[in-house]
C-alpha cells in the first residue's frame, strides 16, 4: 500500500510539473508574440521619423540611449 501510495504521489508530482511546464511554454509564446508586435511597433514609430530627418540611424527618443540591433532582436541600453 506504501508503495502505491508513493507511486500515486510521483505520478501527481508529474502531472502538476507537466502542467506547469506547459503553462511556462504557453507564457513564452505569448510573450514572444507581444514582444514582436511592440518590436514591429516600434519600427513603425521609427521609419517615418528617419524617412522625415533624412538619416539611416534610429532616433533617439528621449528613452536614454537610442535603441541597438544585437542578433537580430531590437535592445535598449547597453545590450
Amino acid at each position: 500500500q506504501e508503495l502505491k501510495d508513493v507511486r500515486d504521489g510521483q505520478r501527481i508530482l508529474e502531472k502538476k510539473g507537466s502542467a506547469a511546464l506547459k503553462d511556462l511554454r504557453r507564457q513564452l509564446q505569448l510573450e514572444r508574440r507581444r514582444g514582436e508586435r511592440l518590436q514591429e511597433r516600434l519600427q513603425e514609430l521609427l521609419v517615418p521619423s528617419r524617412a522625415r530627418s533624412g538619416q539611416g540611424e534610429p532616433q533617439n527618443l528621449g528613452w536614454g540611449e537610442p535603441p541597438n540591433r544585437v542578433g537580430g532582436a531590437l535592445t535598449f541600453g547597453g545590450g
